[in-house]
């Protein structure tokens, strides 16, 4: 947002609130985890949105209509997606990853699935994610596949009396081989099992 500046940037309310209360030991903490960037980071400066939406909120700068909604926690608590529907391009951020397996450290899962079928319904010609190039609705449709038998494996695993750990060592990517960042699955499953157990109790 910095670099922007003074240009008024957008963004859910949480994440402002999340930004100012971590971005400065989370900024810290990335300048430790990447030590040949430390000097990049110092020139990091904090710029929190300076407008803020829950649901969302419609844009029409030079008369086109910008649709901005947040479509529940997913990837996020403070997800938002940036619909143009005159051009059918969606501008979908972190909720969608193209040719790399997600992150999935404070997901909501379940909500990510809510959110990527939402996105299905709408009439899109280009994805812009928030990882990997540029694609089309079938990027989203993958991702919320990859979710969907992630959880049906995890809950057959669980059933079968595994634990965690025996799960992350059996449960493959099946049908996604041409992604990167293939050692982000298992923090995945870690997730997905995470979640699906304390559901349970």
């Amino acid at each position: 947002n910095q670099v922007f500046a003074p240009v008024a940037t957008i963004g859910h309310t949480r994440t402002r609130e999340r930004l100012l209360r971590f971005g400065p030991e989370q900024l810290e903490f990335f300048r430790h985890r990447q030590p040949l960037l430390a000097a990049e980071f110092d020139q990091v400066r904090l710029t929190p949105p300076n407008l803020t939406v829950d649901s969302g909120c419609d844009l029409y700068p030079g008369g086109l209509k910008v649709e901005v909604r947040h479509l529940g926690p997913a990837h996020t608590d403070g997800d938002l997606v940036v619909w143009v529907p005159d051009e059918r391009i969606l501008f979908a951020g972190d909720l969608v990853f193209n040719g790399w397996f997600p992150t999935a450290a404070e997901a909501d899962i379940d909500g990510w699935v809510r959110a990527l079928s939402a996105l299905e319904s709408y009439p899109v010609r280009v994805v812009v994610p928030g990882h990997g190039p540029l694609g089309g609705a079938d990027v989203i449709r993958r991702l919320r596949e990859y979710f969907e038998g992630l959880k049906a494996e995890v809950g057959r695993a669980w059933a079968a009396g595994l634990s965690v750990e025996e799960a992350v060592a059996v449960i493959r990517p099946k049908g996604f081989d041409d992604w990167q960042g293939r050692e982000r699955h298992a923090a995945v499953i870690r997730r997905v099992w995470e979640l699906a157990t304390s559901r349970r109790g």
